[in-house]
């Protein structure tokens, strides 16, 4: 009788040949409830777009990238959070942004911004970050919910923590395919 090495993980015991699986099948390590983006629910995203909703879609969206970046509890994102959310989540949300506000909000409209100049400031201005006194806007009240809005004033970014992470976001909307 040929045995099998076992380990635990999250409470269960797998095998190695399943422990193997969780490194190479995304889906097998949402099974065993290894990865935090496996849990996240779009769908109140959805019907707050759905509804124009933009101030209840931008908390939704803040609370789906804190989880996929497994950093709720601090409520901040730096550089290494951006890093953590999936290619496959920051299209998903970016897909509901793009579509329900007919291409004006999104990931991907934000990056467009970004590559045209590259630099912070001018970027915060050019989507309404930075008001005309010069001065950044509050998160999420300072924020216009409307879509008179400039073309990617949202979503906001709640708890973006510094030029490092702004920057690192676009990095990552690049490598994402956005």
């Amino acid at each position: 009788m040929k045995s099998e090495t076992v380990i635990g993980v999250g409470g269960l015991v797998v095998g190695v040949g399943a422990l193997i699986l969780t490194l190479i099948v995304p889906e097998f390590r949402c099974f065993l409830r290894l990865d935090p983006q496996c849990d996240l629910n779009y769908a109140k995203l959805e019907a707050a777009l759905k509804k124009s909703d933009w101030e209840k879609a931008e908390q939704e969206t803040t609370q789906l990238l804190l989880q996929a970046a497994n950093r709720r509890d601090e409520r901040k994102f730096n550089g290494e959070s951006w890093e953590k959310v999936s290619c496959q989540n920051l299209k998903k949300i970016n897909d509901y942004w793009e579509k329900n506000s007919h291409g004006h909000f999104g990931f991907k409209i934000q990056g467009g911004i970004w590559e045209r100049n590259r630099d912070v400031n001018e970027f915060a201005k050019t989507v309404g970050w930075i008001d005309e006194n010069d001065k950044w806007r509050a998160h999420p009240e300072g924020l216009n919910y409307d879509k008179t809005a400039p073309e990617g004033h949202l979503p906001g970014w709640t708890g973006f923590n510094g030029n490092e992470a702004l920057a690192t976001a676009f990095t990552r909307f690049k490598d994402c395919g956005l």
